[in-house]
């Protein structure tokens, strides 16, 4: 999980894309580092974005449990659709608001999508 810290657009990107081998090297070789450099410049910086606070998102309370909900998570989901702006996010929200997050611990109760 550290290394996909890592190679994340926000770390590859700063310093102009200098690669640093004493932080880089026990995982990536400059090569890829110079491949990830070049594919992330191509992305426009919406992209970029999303990319970053998913990567948090996905990490952001792995190891812990969560009493009610994140605020701070939350922040970085509503950025995520923002900056991904999906035409009928609304529909796609409201089949799931049935499902809270206090079950089963953050993940919400087992249900089958077909009935949704």
């Amino acid at each position: 999980m550290e290394e996909t810290n890592r190679i994340t657009p926000a770390t590859v990107l700063e310093d102009g894309g200098r690669y640093d081998a004493e932080y880089f090297a026990d995982f990536l070789k400059e090569e890829d580092f110079n491949e990830f450099h070049k594919q992330y410049k191509a992305l426009p910086e919406r992209f970029l974005s999303a990319i970053d606070y998913t990567t948090w998102l996905g990490q952001a309370h792995i190891y812990v449990g969560v009493p009610s909900y994140s605020e701070e998570t939350y922040e970085y989901l509503l950025d995520v659709i923002e900056l991904t702006t999906v035409d009928n996010l609304p529909e796609i929200i409201a089949r799931y608001e049935f499902s809270s997050f206090e079950q089963r611990h953050g993940w919400g109760n087992r249900f089958n999508y077909d009935e949704v």
